[in-house]
């Protein structure tokens, strides 16, 4: 059994050229590829909505299949803010206005997007309607830090409370995490580090495996490092990532629809997270059956099935 513990599957994530009814097929051709399960992640409050009408713990979207119709892999919803915000056209238009350098598609989220997203994230939380918490985290990279009306080190500041936030919610609500830190590594790992008992999976972690405190940190308890399927591409420094973290400590994810196996692939789909387990295996130099085997066993203990 192959899970793919991170995965974006509400339409606007893909590109407008992307086939019809592409929706509706990527959870059975994840499934006829063997990967049974997708943790699919929210970015916004309309995320959440989305996902939870869609896939939610009451809903059927075909995992059983039926004559005509094979089985689609199961989805789990998980409910959390990204980092990084795509802004509305007025807000771009206020913002290239005020400081033609800054990035006119993307801003550090705000505290406006909390109060809008907390209520809803605390009761599906409570209600039982979430699997886990994610796509939350930090992201320092500088275009992005510049779109705060305040600066970097206040966009810096608000996105360290927010994460602290979704993991107090997390702790409080027996939830596994799924955490992005791009250029924000360490920090990352620092404030997950203060809810020892959350279990935690850094999401294409970028820290340079020489400088950050993966050795350290690879097998503490309830952390994990997911991989994604550009890890297939030569010279990827998941690759590198892959022979430093120990197999006990490695989750499979495809990120769809980024991250594609292949350079130019126009979209990533969740059954390329079966190639990550072929990859993974091949990198550490172990049978197949053996890697997807440990890869399932961590999976389970992080979404809390096991120990």
């Amino acid at each position: 059994m192959i899970t793919d513990t991170h995965c974006h599957l509400v339409p606007r994530c893909f590109p407008a050229t992307a086939p019809n009814g592409l929706m509706q097929t990527l959870a059975r051709d994840a499934h006829a590829a063997g990967v049974q399960c997708i943790c699919a992640v929210s970015e916004t409050a309309d995320d959440m909505t989305t996902l939870v009408a869609t896939y939610g713990p009451k809903k059927d979207h075909g995992q059983a299949g039926t004559a005509g119709h094979p089985k689609a892999a199961r989805v789990l919803v998980f409910g959390g803010l990204h980092p990084v915000q795509l802004m509305s056209a007025d807000e771009a238009r206020a913002i290239t206005a005020e400081n033609p350098m800054r990035n006119p598609r993307v801003r550090p989220v705000s505290w406006t997007d909390w109060t809008a997203a907390e209520p809803l994230l605390t009761n599906l939380a409570r209600t039982g309607q979430l699997a886990g918490s994610g796509e939350i985290g930090l992201d320092y990279t500088p275009y992005v830090l510049v779109g705060h009306p305040h600066g970097p080190d206040a966009a810096k500041s608000d996105q360290l409370c927010m994460l602290d936030a979704h993991l107090a919610i997390a702790s409080t609500h027996n939830l596994p995490v799924t955490v992005h830190s791009r250029s924000a590594g360490k920090y990352a790992l620092a404030a997950t580090d203060k809810y020892p008992h959350v279990r935690v999976a850094m999401h294409t972690f970028d820290g340079a495996p020489g400088k950050s405190a993966v050795p350290a940190l690879a097998w503490r308890d309830k952390l994990w490092f997911s991989i994604p399927p550009s890890v297939c591409q030569p010279g990827s420094a998941f690759r590198k990532l892959v022979d430093l973290v120990p197999l006990s400590a490695l989750l499979v994810e495809s990120d769809a629809p980024a991250l594609a196996p292949e350079v130019g692939d126009e979209y990533n789909i969740p059954a390329n997270a079966a190639r990550v387990v072929l990859e993974i295996a091949a990198i550490k130099g172990v049978p197949v059956e053996e890697a997807e085997k440990v890869l399932e066993e961590n999976t389970r203990r992080w979404l809390g099935v096991l120990g």
